[in-house]
């Protein structure tokens, strides 16, 4: 294990770990306001883990951020797509009403869901497949989360199915892409976020 990798994941556990603590206790508004500097965090050290860049990669976690952000305007200021909600104060700056980590949250996760299921055969489409339900599980748990902590609001506070139908069309389109963009190396930091984040989202969640 290379010295930056090793600090990277001391830092990636401890923030959470001091973020589920804080976030559970009595005065957990400091913790909540912090997310956005947390998730920002969590993707420089996840990226900066990544070996043998190449502009096509590069570009095409880009265009997972444009795109991704491009949805959750749509969804947002339309209903369509994932149903009717609206972004809280929580996750900081905003444009057209979406807060610009949202696009930064895509490009880390389908990265996230891209390396664990990257092992999953050489068909990209059943890796896509299979890093999509992950993704989905992910979001199930955030939600009750995101809700008590004005990350988003749902009208009538009921999460519609076609949330969970979109997340999962668009992460598979995603990860179709991923996997044709010649992501091969395994990042080891993909599988602890990704596990720290689905604990720590269904222990706040048991909370709410």
């Amino acid at each position: 294990m290379s010295k930056k990798l090793l600090v990277s994941l001391i830092i990636v556990i401890t923030f959470h770990v001091v973020g589920i603590i804080g976030m559970t206790g009595d005065q957990p508004s400091f913790f909540v306001n912090s997310t956005p500097f947390n998730l920002l965090l969590s993707a420089f050290l996840l990226f900066l883990n990544h070996h043998q860049w190449t502009v096509r990669q590069a570009m095409l976690l880009v265009i997972i951020f444009c795109l991704g952000f491009l949805a959750e305007v749509i969804g947002t200021n339309t209903g369509y797509l994932f149903g009717n909600y609206q972004y809280g104060k929580t996750l900081g700056f905003k444009v057209f009403n979406v807060p610009v980590v949202i696009g930064v949250n895509w490009a880390m996760q389908v990265y996230i869901a891209g390396n664990l299921v990257m092992q999953l055969g050489k068909n990209p489409y059943i890796r896509a497949f299979a890093g999509s339900i992950l993704l989905v599980l992910l979001d199930y748990f955030i939600e009750p989360v995101a809700v008590e902590f004005d990350y988003w609001q749902w009208e009538n506070n009921v999460i519609p199915l076609t949330n969970y139908a979109c997340w999962f069309f668009i992460s598979f389109v995603f990860l179709s892409l991923f996997f044709k963009s010649g992501f091969r190396q395994y990042n080891p930091l993909s599988g602890v976020l990704y596990v720290i984040q689905l604990l720590m989202f269904i222990i706040l969640g048991s909370q709410v």
